[in-house]
């Protein structure tokens, strides 16, 4: 994994480095199983009733909830509520997941 904030790269202490997942998809619903959470998005149409309805891993309290659509081969959540304005990418680039944290960091993430 790499992982770049603000165009440089991440110390390699960065809790981010340590990231794994396991990806499932079948038709417009995603999953995302990872580190204590399940970010289940039931259809990804862009509506907030289909919407991932679950916390934040980074304490397990925060309430995140996020729409997603694929736009141009790009899988785009974008935040309610107190994460509105968060907008999270994540598309493939050869054997690569780039995932983009809104303006916070970009990751790039091997297949294993």
């Amino acid at each position: 994994m790499s992982l770049e904030i603000n165009g440089e790269p991440a110390p390699s202490d960065h809790r981010v480095m340590e990231h794994v997942e396991r990806i499932e998809q079948a038709g417009l619903r995603v999953t995302f199983t990872s580190a204590g959470v399940i970010h289940d998005f039931y259809a990804c149409d862009g509506t907030y009733e289909n919407a991932m309805q679950d916390v934040m891993a980074l304490d397990f309290t925060t309430p995140a909830v996020f729409s997603a659509t694929f736009d141009d081969g790009v899988l785009v959540f974008r935040g309610e509520d107190a994460l509105a304005g968060i907008t999270i990418r994540r598309w493939l680039e050869g054997k690569q997941l780039v995932w983009e944290f809104s303006t916070a960091w970009t990751a790039r993430m091997e297949r294993i």
